[in-house]
């Protein structure tokens, strides 16, 4: 049994996996990262490793290292590495990608074994290009659909309006803000799809996660796949190595 945390800005998810399958997956806003601790102390199952991506700060790694004592199994350690599970990492500097972008690459290379854009929608849009070969070629970090939307209303008074839904042609502020925000995010999306369609002479299959997946699936063109526990896949993947 492996337990896998993946500690975000906004939520730590968390996965119990027995080699096959998911057995119970959960997660806690990461400012309440203290209720980990008694969620793990109630586990029937418990792992005999435990694999942790973090990109939320020491302080949170700290807390989770704290909530993960009570269970007594070795943490493997998640770092990105040059090459691991047929993704090989082209970033300038290999371990100073996101482990979380990391983690999501190698869970994509395992559903997909073409060039695909890998999609990670939360509180940043993560849009990865990774090829035929399983190389990754390098991504894009946009703001998410609802930071862009909030950073404009902060900084334009008059911008301060009630939240809008989306209108391919809108007609008032509220609607516009949101229809930008998603338009600028798909816009993204598209743009490394074709960039990566150029150079591999086919147009790669979309992977998407995230909290904010199932809004922008429908602004998405060409084959796209919804991967709910997309990070901790590939946390499975390496833990299992």
């Amino acid at each position: 049994m492996l337990l896998a945390v993946d500690a975000g800005n906004t939520r730590i998810k968390w996965g119990l996996h027995d080699g096959r399958d998911w057995e119970r997956t959960a997660s806690v806003p990461t400012a309440e990262v203290q209720r980990l601790a008694a969620a793990w102390a109630a586990l029937d199952d418990r792992p005999r490793r435990v694999i942790v991506s973090n990109v939320a700060g020491p302080a949170v790694g700290e807390s989770i290292a704290q909530a993960l004592a009570i269970l007594g199994a070795p943490i493997v350690p998640f770092v990105p590495l040059a090459e691991q599970a047929g993704v090989v990492n082209h970033y300038d500097v290999s371990h100073q990608l996101g482990t979380d972008r990391w983690a999501a690459l190698i869970a994509a290379r395992n559903r997909v074994k073409g060039a695909c854009v890998v999609v990670h929608a939360g509180t940043t849009i993560v849009v990865d290009a990774l090829s035929e070969a399983g190389e990754f070629l390098g991504g894009l970090l946009v703001p998410g659909i609802d930071l862009m939307v909030e950073s404009l209303a902060r900084r334009i008074e008059s911008l301060r309006v009630p939240p809008g839904g989306y209108d391919e042609f809108p007609r008032n502020t509220p609607d516009a803000l949101a229809s930008g925000a998603m338009d600028a995010a798909a816009g993204a999306v598209r743009s490394m799809v074709r960039r990566l369609a150029a150079r591999g002479g086919s147009s790669p299959a979309i992977v998407v996660a995230g909290g904010a997946a199932a809004r922008l699936l429908p602004h998405l063109e060409g084959e796209v796949l919804m991967a709910e526990h997309l990070v901790l896949d590939g946390l499975a993947i390496a833990g299992r190595a």
